[in-house]
């Protein structure tokens, strides 16, 4: 799981779904993600809400993954991951602050015109904690 508390910060840390959960979302239209290697973490340890956002742009950090936790792992691995949960990239821009450590990917629901229908029809997260 996740690291629930930064020992040297004292910031806590919540999961996706405890996020969705606290705040009773189902869905969630568009989310933001620049959460420092942690996107990693995200796919691999709660892929069942990856098919419940409508949009997604993500910092994707490419330099340090833990290739023990995560061997084999790529880019367009983690691009595959996401397009098997039928989101799918419009748009790819490299960071130009650091462009081999990380890049800006877009992606959309790949039946977006039946977003607005399909997202009503979830249910309730089961969080396993």
């Amino acid at each position: 799981g996740y690291e629930k508390k930064n020992e040297k910060t004292g910031v806590e840390f919540k999961s996706f779904a405890e996020i969705m959960t606290m705040l009773n979302h189902t869905y969630v239209d568009v989310v933001k993600m620049d959460v420092e290697g942690y996107e990693w973490h995200w796919i691999h340890k709660e892929p069942e809400t990856i098919h419940r956002v409508g949009q997604l742009l993500i910092e994707l950090h490419i330099e340090g993954l833990n290739e023990r936790e995560y061997p084999g792992e790529s880019a367009v691995s983690f691009v595959e991951r996401l397009e098997a949960k039928d989101l799918r990239m419009f748009h790819k821009e490299v960071n130009h602050e650091y462009p081999h450590l990380c890049t800006e990917l877009s992606f959309i629901q790949k039946e977006w015109e039946e977003w607005d229908e399909k997202k009503y029809n979830f249910t309730p997260l089961k969080l396993r904690l």
